[in-house]
C-alpha cells in the first residue's frame, strides 16, 4: 500500500515503570521504496526534504544513502520479494527532545490493524571540559603553509559536541575565519574535517576550532606560517667600494622577512679568491610600503666582483648582489690633465688651471683635496672625485713677473703620502709702454729721482723694479708707487752732462 505522512506517525516512548508516555515526533515524508528505486512518484518531494543532508557530515550521509540499499537487500532476500517490495517505504522523521531510556515507535494502519515497529534510541552526553585536538595535518604532513595559506588542513578532535552540519562549526586561524569545506565525520566518537588555510603573516598562530553554542568546548593548536615570500635587492649602493674594508653600503630590499633587530640578518660575500668575507649589518628598517634598507659595513677582501648574499636564518631563499671591490691605489698618483701648463704671468691676473688625476684614491669629502702652487696654498673648486679618477680647477696669483716654473701640488688631507706633482711655466709677455717721466732733465754730478709712468709694465706695488744704467743692472725694492698708469720711481746716479 502506499502511505502518506499522514497516515504513518512517530513517537518517543518512555516506560517509568508505572506506565508508558509518548511525546509524538514529526514524519516529513514517506516515500516507497518502489518510488525510491524508480527515482518516480514522491521520490523528488522526499528529496528537497532531505536537502538537509548536503550539509551534514560525510559519514553520516553516507550512511543515509545506505539505508535504502540495506533495505533492498532485506526485500532481496524475503519469501515474497513482490509483495516485500511493494509494503517496503522510507520515512523521514524529526524526532523531539530524546531522554536516556526512551525507545522510538513507528505506527501505520494496515488492513484495518494497527501496526508497530519499536527500536532503540541511543542518548549521547554532551562533552565535559575542552575538546581535544587528535590530528591536524596539511598535504605534506606539516601544521604549516606559507603566507598565502590556500592550503587544506584535515583536523581530528575528539570530547567535541555532535556535528550534523559543517554550517555549525567556525575554525579561526588567530582572527583570521577559515572556510569548512568538508565535514567527514560527527560523531561521538570524533570530529573530523577540511579546512582551507587562509592566508596570514610569519610566525606561530592559535587555531580554534567550536562548535556554535559551545565556545568554551573549543578544541585549540598552534599552526605556523613560513615566511616563503622570494626577497629581492631591487638597488644597492654604491656599487663600487675600495677592497679594504670599512665601507658602507646601503642595500634596498622587498619582500625581506621581519626582524626585530641587525643582528638577526646575515651578509657573507665570497671574494673572487673564494674567500668567504663576513660583511656587518649596521641597521636594518622597514617602512610602510614593505621596503627594507639594510646597511652593511665590508670587509677587506680580494679585488674584484664578490657575490654578497643577505639573509636571516629562517629564509630558504636568500638573495645576492654583485659588489665591485675595487684595489687600493699604489704608489703616486697620475697627473693625466693639466691645462693650461704654460701661460702669461700678469700681476693682479691670476692664472687657472685644470688637473685631473688617476690613480688616486676617491675622495670621500671633496674638503679633503690640498693644491699648492708654487708653494702657496690655493683653494681647488670644481671638485669632482670617483675612482676612476679626480678632477678639479684652481687659481693662483704670480708674485715674480719674470717667468719661470712653478711646482704644482695635489695631495687628500687623509693620505699625505699619495703626491701628485707637475709644474706650471710662466711667460712674460707684457710689453711696457713709456708715457711719461718727470723730470725729464736733472744736474749732472748729482743722483736725480725719477718717476716714470708706464702701462701695461707687469708690476704691481711695491714690486721690485730692475734699473739698467750704463750696462750695469740694479734691483730696486718697493720702486713701483702704483696708480694708473703706474708710477715707478727710481733714483739716477751722477753721470757726466
Amino acid at each position: 500500500e502506499q502511505y502518506a505522512a499522514g497516515a504513518v506517525s512517530f513517537a518517543l516512548r518512555h516506560d517509568s515503570g508505572s506506565g508508558v508516555t509518548e511525546v509524538n515526533g514529526t514524519v516529513e515524508h514517506v516515500i516507497s521504496l518502489a518510488d525510491y528505486n524508480a527515482k518516480g512518484g514522491t521520490y523528488n518531494a522526499a528529496l528537497s526534504v532531505a536537502g538537509q543532508f548536503s550539509q551534514a557530515s560525510e559519514s553520516l550521509f553516507t550512511a543515509y544513502l545506505s539505508i535504502p540499499t540495506m533495505l533492498n537487500a532485506e526485500v532481496l532476500f524475503s519469501t515474497t520479494p513482490t509483495q516485500a517490495t511493494s509494503d517496503a517505504a522510507l520515512l523521514l522523521v524529526r524526532s523531539p527532545l530524546v531522554a536516556e531510556g526512551e525507545k522510538g515507535r513507528v505506527s501505520w494502519l494496515k488492513g484495518g490493524a494497527m501496526q508497530y515497529h519499536d527500536f532503540d534510541c541511543s542518548v549521547i552526553t554532551a562533552p565535559v571540559g575542552t575538546a581535544v585536538v587528535e590530528e591536524a595535518y596539511t598535504d605534506d604532513l606539516s601544521r604549516s603553509s606559507g603566507l598565502s595559506g590556500n592550503v587544506l588542513l584535515t583536523i581530528v578532535v575528539s570530547n567535541f559536541p555532535l556535528v550534523y552540519s559543517k554550517a555549525s562549526l567556525t575554525v579561526k586561524f588567530g582572527d583570521t575565519s577559515a572556510r569548512v569545506l568538508r565535514l567527514l565525520q560527527g560523531s561521538s566518537s570524533g570530529t573530523r574535517l577540511t579546512v582551507l588555510v587562509p592566508g596570514g603573516v610569519p610566525g606561530v598562530v592559535d587555531v580554534t576550532v567550536a562548535k556554535q553554542g559551545f565556545a568554551s568546548n573549543a578544541a585549540t593548536f598552534q599552526f605556523t606560517y613560513i615566511d616563503d615570500r622570494i626577497p629581492q635587492a631591487s638597488s644597492f649602493s654604491p656599487a663600487r667600494v675600495y677592497a679594504d674594508g670599512g665601507h658602507t653600503v646601503t642595500v634596498i630590499m622587498t619582500d625581506f622577512p621581519d626582524v626585530q633587530a641587525a643582528s638577526e640578518v646575515f651578509a657573507v660575500a665570497t671574494a673572487p679568491d673564494g674567500t668567504q668575507l663576513t660583511f656587518a649589518v649596521v641597521s636594518i628598517a622597514k617602512n610602510a610600503a614593505g621596503v627594507t634598507t639594510v646597511v652593511l659595513t665590508t670587509t677587506a677582501g680580494a679585488a674584484g666582483k664578490a657575490n654578497v648574499v643577505i639573509y636571516t636564518s629562517a629564509m630558504k631563499t636568500r638573495p645576492s648582489i654583485i659588489l665591485d671591490l675595487v684595489a687600493v691605489p699604489a704608489g703616486a698618483p697620475n697627473v693625466t690633465l693639466f691645462a693650461p701648463s704654460i701661460g702669461e704671468c700678469r700681476a693682479g691676473s691670476p692664472v687657472t688651471v685644470s688637473m685631473r688625476l688617476d690613480s688616486f684614491r676617491e675622495l670621500t669629502d671633496t674638503s679633503h683635496l690640498r693644491v699648492t702652487f708654487g708653494g702657496n696654498s690655493t683653494t681647488p673648486r670644481k671638485v669632482s672625485s670617483f675612482m676612476t679618477g679626480t678632477s678639479f680647477e684652481f687659481s693662483a696669483g704670480v708674485v715674480d713677473l719674470d717667468g719661470g716654473l712653478y711646482e704644482v701640488r695635489a695631495w687628500s688631507s687623509t693620505d699625505l703620502t699619495k703626491v701628485a706633482v707637475s709644474s706650471f711655466e710662466c711667460t712674460d709677455t707684457t710689453v711696457a709702454k713709456l708715457v711719461g717721466a718727470f723730470p725729464a732733465s736733472g744736474f749732472a754730478g748729482s743722483n736725480t729721482s725719477v718717476s716714470v709712468f708706464l702701462t701695461d709694465s707687469g708690476y704691481a706695488p711695491d714690486a721690485t723694479v730692475h734699473l739698467t744704467q750704463g750696462g750695469v743692472t740694479t734691483p730696486i725694492a718697493k720702486a713701483a708707487i702704483g696708480g694708473s698708469p703706474m708710477e715707478v720711481v727710481v733714483t739716477l746716479t751722477a753721470a757726466t752732462p
